[in-house]
């Protein structure tokens, strides 16, 4: 059973009037809850399934899922990335519309004299509450444990290297697989290439100095194996919706 400690909270924002929500071909390596009001808005998956959600639903994305989001109007956007601790396999990739179970008030993200401590508790219970519904199955998947060993140590190798990227044959040779076989249990398991996760990788590990030190965008983009700042900030804006800057700024609120 999750509990409120279970839920790393990784960025949030209450946005009273966003506009232009258009980002194509989204991926990320954290979970994500959306909760919009006024205003259409849609996210589409990577098979083309459009979801629209109603006043009374909330969107979850589970880690991995690629996907793409409109708008046509400004609308009011409470959006929260966050980890669940100790899952032992990355959930099926997939885009939830779940009902919420209570109301959702708003007040405590309104006024900004309440306490910061207030919103991240009710961020944190209205995350949990909606992940509470969703089905068992959505919540872990279960490789076979070849296929996790194999996996386990291609990703150590990655994690290992995180300020340049490989290539298949260097990842395949210490993880002990063949390139076709790396490349097609990358696929199958999380939806990506070998390339495609440790750019992720890369990012989310910019994500975390960006949150916990003062170190300049440049400084972070080089030593992450990204040619320039510009395309660090590129790769990062695709993932998170927002730029390493604003990151920070929201951060530090």
């Amino acid at each position: 059973m999750l509990k409120q400690h279970d839920i790393d909270i990784l960025l949030w924002n209450y946005v009273p009037s966003a506009r232009n929500w258009n980002f194509t071909d989204s991926c990320g390596c954290f979970w994500r809850f959306y909760y919009h009001r006024g205003g259409q808005t849609c996210f589409t998956d990577s098979a083309g399934n459009t979801f629209e959600p109603s006043p009374n639903q909330a969107v979850i994305i589970s880690p991995l899922t690629r996907f793409s989001t409109g708008s046509q109007e400004p609308f009011t956007q409470l959006y929260v990335h966050f980890d669940i601790r100790a899952f032992p396999a990355p959930p099926p990739r997939r885009i939830h519309l779940q009902e919420l179970v209570n109301p959702l008030d708003m007040a405590c993200f309104e006024f900004p004299a309440s306490p910061r401590e207030l919103k991240i508790l009710h961020v944190r219970q209205l995350v949990l509450d909606c992940l509470k519904t969703l089905p068992g199955e959505s919540m872990s998947s279960h490789p076979s444990k070849i296929s996790a060993d194999h996996l386990g140590k291609a990703v150590a190798v990655l994690k290992e290297n995180l300020d340049r990227p490989l290539d298949n044959a260097s990842i395949s040779r210490r993880a002990g697989l063949s390139i076709n076989s790396l490349h097609r249990l990358f696929l199958q398991e999380y939806g990506v290439t070998p390339q495609q996760f440790q750019r992720l990788l890369r990012v989310d590990e910019g994500r975390k100095r960006l949150s916990r030190s003062n170190e300049s965008i440049e400084r972070i983009a080089a030593d992450l194996g990204f040619s320039d700042r510009y395309h660090f900030s590129k790769i990062f804006k695709r993932i998170h919706m927002l730029t390493p800057a604003a990151f920070r700024k929201n951060c530090s609120r």
